[in-house]
């Protein structure tokens, strides 16, 4: 499990590199081009924090001594780190995409790539009500494959854009 987590950990710190390079490639003057930018910035480390806190329960589950004390404190500790979690994906795989597809849509970003961005805005938005509705394990879990889509295709567009 440590060494998912810590892949994780480097994943989203890809994800963030990945994300303000397509931003440089987007209109500087435009704003969403920095607020791509603020937003993977701001998401991996989020992200990170969710995966150390989970790394944190673990070594709490293995070395606590009161069954009912670990209990009430990972309930905590693991809602923290979920929610965290899922506001980074948001960050990542939703709003990152949404923003760079409008910032590079004059430029790099064809069509079809700006309306899939739209489309993980949406999934985002479905996220957004998930955290509060509880169906993250169900509709919520939409943003996944379509951002993380999204950013694959992006790859690819920018790679053979340049």
């Amino acid at each position: 499990m440590h060494t998912n987590l810590s892949v994780w950990i480097v994943g989203v710190t890809m994800l963030a590199i990945a994300g303000t390079g397509l931003a440089a490639l987007g209109d500087r003057s435009h704003p969403a081009t920095s607020a791509a930018r603020v937003v993977y910035t701001a998401g991996a480390p989020l992200a990170a924090v969710a995966f150390i806190t989970w790394l944190a329960l673990i070594r709490l589950a293995t070395t606590a001594v009161d069954p009912a004390a670990v209990a009430t404190l990972a309930d905590s500790l693991g809602w923290i780190a979920s929610r965290a979690d899922w506001v980074a994906t948001i960050f990542l795989v939703a709003i990152g995409p949404g923003l760079l597809s409008l910032s590079g849509r004059d430029g790099w970003v064809p069509r079809w790539l700006g309306i899939w961005g739209a489309v993980a805005l949406a999934a985002g938005l479905l996220a957004v009500i998930a955290l509060f509705a509880g169906g993250l394990t169900t509709y919520g879990f939409l943003i996944v494959p379509v951002g993380l889509g999204w950013t694959i295709a992006a790859g690819i567009t920018a790679l053979r854009s340049a």
